[in-house]
């Protein structure tokens, strides 16, 4: 799993903790709960410890791809650059890629 979303899915498990776990606290500070502000606020915690599990590692992972030297030989599939680039990329175009210029259409 890529470093996005690890971060991403840690991200959106820690706000939906943060409401599942303050949602209920009023009644279970009150001593007014029920099973289900109990279970709403299990799954807050759960939804809590896992979001911050995944945003670390997504942390992680991210760090350890920054930190990956880089070649810029080679694109991720192996082949070479070379093969899909030419040698110039600023180059003029010669006059057998040009076509036929002033044919239908040039004043």
């Amino acid at each position: 799993m890529t470093f996005t979303k690890l971060l991403l899915i840690g991200g959106t498990s820690l706000l939906a903790g943060f409401f599942l776990l303050l949602a209920p606290m009023a009644e279970i500070i009150n001593g007014t709960a029920d099973g289900l502000a109990w279970f709403l606020a299990a799954i807050g915690a759960f939804l809590l410890l896992e979001g911050i599990v995944m945003f670390f590692l997504g942390l992680q992972a991210r760090k350890r791809d920054l930190n990956r030297p880089r070649t810029y030989g080679h694109d991720e599939d192996g082949k070479p650059f070379e093969d899909d680039r030419p040698h110039n990329a600023h180059q003029y175009p010669g006059a057998g890629v040009q076509g036929q210029a002033g044919v239908d259409g040039m004043p």
